[in-house]
């Protein structure tokens, strides 16, 4: 029998635009190595642009368990899909692609039919919602993946509350750096200038508004929230989350869980860009043209023996809570493995019987953890990655 016919059937569904689809590409590559099988599903424009631009056939072509579909995102060919267009998307997404995805994911429709098992479970992009209403109507469970830090997801789903208390919408003449106290835990240093841009609209019917604050406040209707980030990291604000979302799964960063199950299974990582456009190497020479190659070097120079010590003990405090996170027993880890162990336990319940969507609150007690987002940056000196939150991060310079 093909292993795949029992195999729990993941399907991961990104909001399409670069940096979603990034990470969200890592979190289907280590369920891949835990013998899940994922179908993961693009819009057409992300598709082809990954196969154009980037490696993404042969990093996955290892995986039998792994294959990509396409959905078409109801735009035209020529629409920008970035800026303050990519609002748009949403629109379009929720008219043209929801019944889509549902004719898709229905008995017979191209994501269950074939060799491969039924689809048992959604990992969806967390500002797509959209997707509890499609899955669950056929008893499948959807686990929401919010590619942003818990801390930035926190601050997301305060935002009634900062309407309610006048911090939102910012005036003109606001103090920028008043501090925020709005946001439960982060009361002693949000500031105004943190908040994210779309919070500055003067109008609070601003479309990206209304779309970034309703979605959030729709996550407690799934099955689970995943993050990309860890809890030496950001204990404060996931605690906060759990008191709403209970059923989190912190399991990042990505970057670096990825390649330490790939060195466990003496698997070499391979070196793959998922940038979605032709890579310009003319920035180099118009920076060239910018400042004087001496002028530069003196500045660098200066800082590293000026303030080196200073500049790399928060990072190194980073990187090693980091590596200690996603090492065996470490917390990402755990919480990576039973985020696994509750997919496993959804597909042979979806397998066994569709018939159990209004008792789905089972969920509840099979696991606490499903939120990660942090950005993934690298030591230029060493290759390790590390992640950044701009308020745990000056947390650990004051520990320092």
């Amino acid at each position: 029998m093909d292993p795949l016919t029992n195999s729990p059937h993941v399907l991961i569904f990104p909001f399409p635009v670069q940096g979603h689809v990034s990470c969200m590409l890592k979190l289907a590559e280590l369920l891949c190595l835990s013998g899940v099988t994922v179908t993961f599903l693009n819009s057409d424009i992300i598709h082809r642009r990954l196969i154009r631009y980037t490696d993404v056939i042969s990093r996955f072509s290892r995986y039998s368990g792994f294959r990509f579909e396409t959905i078409s995102d109801g735009l035209p060919p020529d629409h920008p899909r970035s800026g303050n267009r990519v609002v748009d998307i949403f629109d379009s997404i929720k008219m043209v692609t929801k019944p889509m995805f549902r004719e898709m994911l229905i008995p017979g429709g191209c994501l269950n039919c074939g060799s491969r098992p039924p689809v048992s479970s959604v990992i969806a992009d967390g500002i797509m919602c959209f997707t509890i209403d499609v899955a669950k109507e056929m008893g499948i469970p959807v686990f929401l993946f919010r590619t942003v830090s818990a801390s930035c997801f926190w601050a997301f789903y305060c935002i009634p509350k900062l309407i309610q208390s006048g911090d939102l919408p910012i005036k003109e003449d606001d103090d920028m750096d008043r501090l925020v106290n709005g946001v439960t835990g982060m009361e002693k240093y949000l500031r105004l200038r943190d908040l994210p841009s779309f919070c500055r609209a003067s109008d609070l019917s601003d479309r990206g508004f209304q779309v970034v604050t309703s979605e959030t406040q729709e996550t407690h209707r799934a099955n689970g929230l995943i993050l990309n980030t860890f809890e030496d990291l950001e204990e404060s604000a996931l605690a906060q989350i759990r008191k709403h979302v209970p059923n989190l799964y912190a399991i990042g960063p990505l970057h670096a869980h990825l390649n330490s199950r790939l060195k466990a299974r003496m698997t070499s990582p391979l070196r793959s860009s998922n940038s979605l456009w032709e890579e310009d190497r003319t920035c180099m020479t118009w920076l060239d043209e910018q400042a004087q190659k001496v002028v530069v070097e003196t500045i660098i120079k200066d800082l590293m023996d000026v303030k080196r010590d200073e500049l790399r003990r928060p990072v190194d405090r980073m990187m090693k809570l980091a590596r200690k996170s996603v090492a065996e027993d470490g917390n990402s880890y755990r919480n990576l493995n039973r985020l696994i162990t509750d997919i496993k336990t959804f597909g042979k319940i979806s397998n066994g019987s569709r018939a159990f969507v209004n008792g789905f609150r089972i969920v509840a007690l099979l696991s606490s953890s499903f939120t990660l987002h942090i950005h993934i940056a690298v030591n230029i000196n060493q290759f390790l990655p590390f992640c950044f939150s701009r308020f745990r991060f000056n947390q650990l310079i004051s520990q320092s």
